[in-house]
């Protein structure tokens, strides 16, 4: 009897066998940890944590962040986000808003609204998880004492918008951004070399995530996780959020041809993460980034993350764009001069009608799905 029912729990492994890596198989059947535990599990090995995200507009992912960030261990032991995003010089505006209290809905909406207009170096910034994730911190902290409250720290370059007069005084901005990696990690060590608690969260979107530096197009590119992993060492942990690759300029597909996607789906592993360092992840090649001239890959995914997470598959992946009331009519004077100047400054040669058309497509709150989501299912059953 025990015989008999030990071959009927091993079935369905044996099914799946047959059609994927037994490897792969018997590691993913032993990992139970979800993707939010694993994260916070490196906090209590490590002091900074790199979570390489995927598309600035999957909102998905911000989903998984604020499980992270509600976690009463975060809360209590590290406290502090970094972001790729957003100008280093807002970043004491952005904590007085954050640490400030809600006193009516409208109005902790606009002071919102003035914070993420000025926040970026373009006009208008798409992703709707931006804003929202700005919206969730200050909901959070409204339910911590002072001493608990979170804090959000922009690392981009700085940028002041009242003092861009002309596409000329943009395009001297923008043709100072070739170091912007080694910038934005300056910008972080700044900061963290003075926190309290020496532990945050630094969220990273692709390339700047990386914890070594990479060829492409036969250039050596240097990281923002990189200069992190250099000055920090063994202080370091990168994870990457698994998303899509780049196997080719503005080519964008499923990492390893769909197999590990086809892996996790059908094991029901929506959420889960794991170490890379000696299993078949890590020593896989790591096909985020494009191969060399020869078709040989640079790395193994062990050798640029220490850590994996897969968060809900790709068919429920959504972009999502747009921040309601972002172009209000008081904002519209300035929101038009500042469209006028970047795309002047960035050739966009845009016609009248569709500089007004932008002014106003960014109220709007839609959700969409990858272009060529369909290719990508084709991709991952093929290996049915």
């Amino acid at each position: 009897m025990k015989s008999i029912l030990f071959t009927l729990c091993l079935l369905p492994l044996i099914v799946l066998s047959q059609k994927m890596d037994k490897e792969f198989v018997l590691f993913l059947n032993q990992q139970k940890t979800s993707a939010k535990d694993y994260v916070i599990n490196q906090f209590k090995k490590y002091d900074i944590v790199i979570l390489c995200e995927r598309n600035h507009k999957e909102f998905t992912q911000y989903e998984l962040v604020k499980e992270i960030l509600e976690d009463p261990y975060f809360i209590k032991n590290v406290g502090h986000i970094f972001t790729e995003l957003g100008c280093v010089n807002m970043d004491a505006r952005l904590n007085k808003f954050l640490q400030s209290k809600n006193t009516t809905s409208i109005d902790s909406d606009n002071r919102l609204l003035a914070v993420y207009r000025d926040i970026f170096d373009q006009p208008y910034w798409e992703p709707h998880s931006y804003p929202w994730l700005i919206n969730t911190v200050f909901n959070m902290n409204q339910r911590l004492q002072p001493a608990l409250k979170l804090q959000m720290h922009p690392i981009d370059q700085s940028f002041d918008w009242a003092q861009i007069k002309s596409a000329a005084d943009y395009r001297r901005y923008y043709t100072n951004r070739s170091h912007r990696d080694s910038l934005m990690g300056i910008n972080v060590a700044e900061k963290f070399d003075k926190l309290k608690l020496k532990k945050a969260l630094v969220i990273m979107n692709y390339k700047h995530a990386f914890l070594k530096s990479h060829t492409f197009l036969n250039e050596k590119l240097h990281n923002t996780g990189e200069y992190l992993y250099n000055r920090y060492k063994n202080r370091v942990a990168g994870i990457y959020l698994m998303g899509l690759a780049i196997p080719q300029i503005n080519n964008y597909t499923i990492v390893q041809n769909g197999k590990w996607d086809f892996y996790l789906e059908s094991l029901n592993k929506k959420s889960v993460g794991f170490d890379l360092s000696n299993t078949p992840f890590g020593k896989a090649a790591f096909d985020v980034i494009p191969p060399d001239n020869n078709g040989k890959y640079e790395y193994k995914y062990e050798e640029m993350f220490t850590g994996l997470l897969y968060y809900k598959p790709l068919k429920e992946h959504c972009l999502k764009t747009g921040w309601k009331g972002f172009a209000s009519n008081d904002f519209l004077p300035e929101l038009r001069r500042r469209i006028e100047i970047f795309s002047e400054a960035m050739d966009m040669n845009l016609s009248s009608e569709q500089k007004e058309r932008l002014m106003y497509e960014h109220n709007k709150i839609v959700c969409s799905k990858y272009p060529n989501l369909n290719s990508f299912m084709e991709m991952i059953n093929q290996w049915k």
